[in-house]
């Protein structure tokens, strides 16, 4: 047997990998290829602008501060400007996790919210709207833990304000707007590489 043919056994015998369940990222909502790494930015990004959302049209002030050492990341921290109420919310972009993340998640969620004061709270980012939500097979382990699981329409408008979107279709686009402008940052960042590359090779 030479090495083609121990490659080709090798992958016959192993084990088939879990299928990743696209219906549970915010990546099923892009039209066209991204790249693991984009999604990811995609909803870190999406994160950023809907606080800065919330921050410019309600009555919550956005608190969240620069991470401490050894103290975890809040995603969104906003107090109101009348009450004082605090509000933290963990966003996640896809709710399919590992036993291990998901734990983590969990624990993540519920700590900080006590620390807070505050009712524990999970923004879906790859769901609009209850009816994506409602079908979500990973939500439901959230919520039987305590903790409010919320798509986007919902948690907009927890603020007092009217949710920007208006529908699905609209979130639909203004995520494809986000992803074409971090592929075109990728592009760009490629180019100026390739550019500096044979600067250097000519001198």
């Amino acid at each position: 047997m030479n090495i083609f043919d121990r490659t080709l056994r090798f992958f016959q015998l192993r084990k088939p990998r879990k299928p990743v369940d696209d219906f549970e990222s915010i990546k099923s909502l892009i039209e066209f290829p991204i790249t693991q790494s984009q999604s990811i930015r995609l909803g870190k990004v999406a994160e950023d602008i809907l606080r800065l959302e919330i921050n410019e049209t309600s009555e919550w002030e956005d608190i969240k501060r620069s991470n401490q050492d050894g103290e975890k990341e809040r995603d969104h921290l906003f107090r109101h400007y009348i009450t004082e109420a605090i509000r933290y919310v963990e966003s996640k972009a896809n709710l399919q996790l590992d036993t291990e993340k998901r734990k983590a998640t969990l624990e993540k969620i519920l700590t900080i919210a006590q620390i807070e004061g505050c009712e524990p709270i999970l923004l879906a980012l790859r769901h609009y709207s209850q009816e994506t939500l409602r079908r979500s097979s990973y939500a439901e382990y959230y919520k039987s833990n305590g903790i409010i699981v919320m798509p986007v329409d919902e948690y907009m408008e927890s603020y007092g304000i009217k949710c920007p979107f208006g529908s699905e279709r609209e979130y639909r686009r203004w995520l494809n707007l986000l992803a074409t402008e971090l592929v075109k940052e990728d592009t760009d960042a490629e180019h100026l590489e390739a550019a500096e590359a044979l600067v250097n090779l000519k001198t």
